[in-house]
């Protein structure tokens, strides 16, 4: 009589999975029975396709971190290598990141450098320790970072940006909620780190203003200021940053961002009439360039 094979044992050669809402219960449930064998079985699954896995999408904290129960421990994803894996989104909730879960996080992390794709969602502290940790990710391509809040101040907080020389497209987005955008710094610091192959910049949620790099004075040279390569830049989305988003901004882009294709500045009150209307070519610091393709939201 032929032995029957469970399903996990059976798809071995999958390269893309996404693993969403299987298992919604918190560590605390795990002493019940099914949710026992639910995270054994789908961590099963992941760890027997992780030598043909190029993408892997995860949004539960109990089949990414090391579960309370031994058993499980040596299946957790973080004690594997996914030697193809290209592409990798997570979402965690910040509750559930003790040190050692941070740490095994950040292991991984560094064990897959040769990532190109990095979706990061954790709510609603994204701590700091884990966004240093991205530096070593030097071959990423698309950068996307979502939370309510980081968890405490720092001067360099955005400065290992300009280690991924690889990065096109960067997305943060920081969620509306009671005290949002805490520690966050100001967008400026993000476009100051940014590097020269950057072409997508989507910033959302920033609360503080930006700093005197914004001043366009003859005494201020922003193509010293900014390391990535404006004319690079197609797709450029700054909602919802408040008084980062005010009429120096917009002569900044209208001066140095000749090849937009898509602008988005939406939910950003201080952008005034003069700002809109006021800059024109005979401005000898705003270049001459069409923007006749350009889409986007106002």
């Amino acid at each position: 009589m032929r032995s029957i094979r469970p399903l996990t044992q059976l798809m071995t050669k999958l390269k893309v999975l996404t693993i969403e809402n299987i298992v919604r219960e918190r560590l605390s449930d795990l002493s019940k029975e099914m949710n026992y064998y639910k995270v054994k079985n789908v961590l099963k699954l992941i760890t027997n396709n992780k030598n043909n896995l190029v993408k892997l999408d995860i949004d539960e904290v109990l089949l990414w971190y090391y579960p309370k129960i031994n058993s499980l421990q040596t299946r957790a994803i973080t004690s594997h290598t996914f030697p193809h894996l290209k592409s990798l989104r997570i979402r965690t909730h910040q509750r559930d990141h003790t040190e050692m879960n941070q740490q095994n996080l950040i292991t991984f992390l560094h064990g897959h450098a040769n990532l190109e794709e990095l979706d990061i969602t954790i709510t609603p502290r994204f701590p700091n320790v884990v966004l240093h940790a991205l530096h070593s990710l030097t071959h990423l391509r698309r950068l996307c970072i979502k939370t309510k809040r980081f968890e405490h101040e720092e001067l360099d907080l955005w400065s290992f940006l300009s280690r991924l020389t690889a990065l096109q497209t960067l997305r943060i987005i920081v969620s509306r909620s009671f005290g949002y955008g805490q520690n966050s710094g100001s967008p400026v610091d993000i476009l100051i780190a940014l590097p020269k192959s950057v072409q997508e910049i989507s910033l959302k949620g920033f609360p503080k203003p930006g700093f005197h790099n914004l001043d366009l004075s003859p005494s201020t040279s922003l193509r010293d200021v900014l390391q990535f390569d404006s004319m690079n830049v197609t797709t450029l989305k700054l909602k919802n940053c408040r008084s980062f988003v005010n009429d120096n901004l917009l002569k900044l882009i209208f001066t140095f961002f000749k090849m937009l294709r898509l602008l988005d500045l939406s939910f950003n009150e201080s952008i005034t009439d003069f700002g809109l209307t006021g800059l024109t070519e005979s401005d000898d610091s705003v270049s001459k360039h069409s923007l006749k393709d350009l889409k986007g939201t106002l």
